[in-house]
């Protein structure tokens, strides 16, 4: 029988896994916070994770109002260097994000170890494919012409922008990092749970 990551990955989650699941989406936006790479904060693994560990409208709640939360402590130090946390792309972005924590809930499902890399490859696709179609959409003729030709040449600038796929594949270790962390934790948990026997040899 091929292995999973749980015993039971269809039932309800537990009381238990939901306190290992919410302290990690929330250590997954504080992590943005910290010095990283560009494109390679784990907010779309994370967004991935808690639609696939938490439960209810929590799942799409919590992240996007930790999203919220991040984008609001960062809009300072952004604006001193002439950046903006927010701006017209901002719901595209929250929505794009929104469809990772959609497609946690499939990874979910039946849940085998091969989903992980296929689930974190569509949430990278999808979030490239509508946040540069968008850049797109919103360009002026002069950088980006309204035709094939034009969004083509978007995407491939958002392809480099992007490291060459090189955000694929932090997306793809942090959203691993996540569901082996919650593994480890759970399996922890249960550990500690089971009677001790004291043996004696004679």
């Amino acid at each position: 029988m091929e292995k999973t990551l749980e015993q039971n990955p269809c039932k309800k989650p537990t009381l238990a896994q939901m306190a290992i699941a919410i302290p990690l989406t929330v250590m997954g936006a504080l992590l943005r916070l910290a010095p990283h790479f560009p494109n390679s904060s784990p907010m779309g693994a994370m967004h991935l994770y808690s639609g696939s560990k938490v439960t209810g409208w929590s799942a799409w709640l919590l992240p996007m109002g930790l999203m919220l939360l991040t984008d609001l402590i960062i809009a300072r130090p952004l604006a001193q260097i002439g950046f903006s946390a927010f701006s017209w792309m901002t719901p595209v972005i929250y929505a794009s994000l929104l469809l990772n924590v959609a497609i946690g809930r499939q990874v979910h499902k039946n849940f085998r170890l091969w989903k992980l890399p296929i689930g974190s490859l569509a949430g990278s696709v999808q979030f490239f494919l509508i946040t540069n179609f968008a850049v797109w959409a919103a360009s002026s003729e002069v950088f980006y012409p309204k035709s094939f030709p034009g969004l083509m040449a978007c995407y491939l600038a958002g392809l480099e922008f992007c490291g060459y796929g090189a955000s694929f594949l932090f997306d793809l270790g942090w959203c691993l990092g996540f569901f082996a962390v919650h593994h480890a934790l759970t399996r922890a948990i249960e550990f500690s749970r089971k009677p001790q026997t004291n043996e004696i040899c004679s």
